[in-house]
């Protein structure tokens, strides 16, 4: 009788519209940290601060790092990820990260009546014999690669191999290290030296000491949480940009938050430098620095009788600029207009009386390692003149 009326609810649910959470099932608020594009595993930090992987069917591809998800357990286990109020993927395996081991071979089996069931693995700077329990005979695809695992006691053996894409999972029967893993010689580019930062409306502007000979690609990354660099490959750095100048601007980021932003260099080997950790707060007005050498990039708007006249300066490195209007907090209008052209009006319009606008201004550079520029202003429209 209690099925049946579950399901009466359920079809109930999906007539309305509604969506129902019964009382075996809890909602839990996470964070996405990495997100493997290829096989759709979700690394997501749960409320408690532990990192957690999660294996989910393929539909649900809108987050992205630092995006807001939330996780749907019923009965202790993660059953489902909530991306967006339309947007829910079932979550076929879940568990805890304690680290990744790189297959560096497989042991083929000397007896064809049974399957394979060791490997080598690499693991904290070791090389580890192991044998490992039924369900990774799908191990030999990732050789070269890495797999998760599951370390109750901090130890290889009595933990869990866990594939990627949720292709397999097996315990560790027994783990023997056999050697230090060589590391190869690696180029890796110098520290960004010089490092200095001003706070301004809506943006952050960066500046270090030119590079001596060949000129690297500089890494800038960004979130709102202080991040371990260490989880993540460089090109998945959250909110990441690469520029070969000297100077850089971050925008379209909201005055009185604090960031993370986290600079390196990047060889030609794609070998990233140390990471420079720096904690800045755009501001709305003057400017917080910590340097007297700043390329400003300021909108100015003069308000006239039919029209919204905006005004910035000139940029070498622009092939164009973008201005775009919101009202109440919409996207109302884009025009990109040419690197010659300082002025935009915004013509005036009854609906937007009463309600806030804003207007922004962004530089499309001429090259990917070209300084990009971004500024706005928010004017409120009286309800009546």
């Amino acid at each position: 009788m209690k099925n049946i009326f579950r399901l009466f609810m359920l079809v109930l649910a999906l007539g309305l519209g509604t969506t129902f959470v019964f009382a075996s099932t809890v909602s839990e608020s996470a964070r996405v940290i990495r997100e493997d594009k290829v096989n759709y595993d979700l690394m997501v930090e749960r409320l408690s601060g532990d990192l957690w992987i999660l294996q989910h069917n393929p539909l649900c591809r809108s987050m992205t790092t630092e995006f807001p998800v939330s996780l749907i357990i019923d009965g202790g286990k993660i059953a489902q990820l909530k991306v967006a109020s339309n947007e829910i993927c079932k979550v076929y395996n879940s568990f805890p990260f304690d680290g990744e081991a790189l297959v560096a071979a497989r042991i083929l089996s000397d007896n064809q009546l049974h399957p394979e069931n060791k490997a080598e693995l690499v693991w904290s700077g070791k090389r580890y014999q192991v044998e490992y329990g039924k369900g990774c005979l799908d191990i030999r695809e990732d050789v070269g690669k890495k797999v998760y695992l599951v370390l109750p006691s901090k130890k290889l053996e009595g933990g869990t191999i866990q594939l990627p894409g949720n292709r397999g999972q097996c315990s560790i029967v027994k783990a023997t290290e056999i050697g230090v893993e060589a590391t190869k010689p690696v180029n890796v580019p110098p520290k960004i030296e010089g490092l200095e930062f001003q706070a301004q409306n809506n943006q952050v502007y960066f500046h270090w000491n030119a590079a001596t000979g060949e000129k690297p690609l500089y890494l800038i990354s960004y979130s709102r949480f202080k991040l371990d660099t260490d989880l993540y490959p460089w090109n998945t750095m959250p909110g990441l940009k690469i520029t070969q100048a000297d100077s850089y601007t971050m925008g379209q980021l909201a005055n009185g938050v604090s960031y993370y932003f986290y600079l390196a260099t990047l060889s030609k080997d794609n070998v990233p430098g140390a990471w420079t950790e720096v904690v800045a707060k755009p501001v709305g007005t003057g400017g917080l620095k910590n340097d007297v050498s700043v390329d400003s990039f300021e909108v100015k708007m003069t308000e006239e009788k039919d029209a919204f006249r905006l005004t910035w300066p000139a940029k070498d490195s622009v092939r164009r600029f973008r201005i775009s209007l919101y009202v109440g907090g919409k996207l109302i209008s884009s025009s990109l207009v040419k690197p010659t052209v300082l002025e935009y009006a915004v013509p005036k319009k009854p609906e937007y009386k009463g309600k806030g606008i804003r207007f922004t201004v962004k530089s499309l550079s001429k090259t990917l390692y070209d300084p990009s520029y971004f500024d706005g202003i928010y004017w409120e429209v009286p309800a009546k003149p």
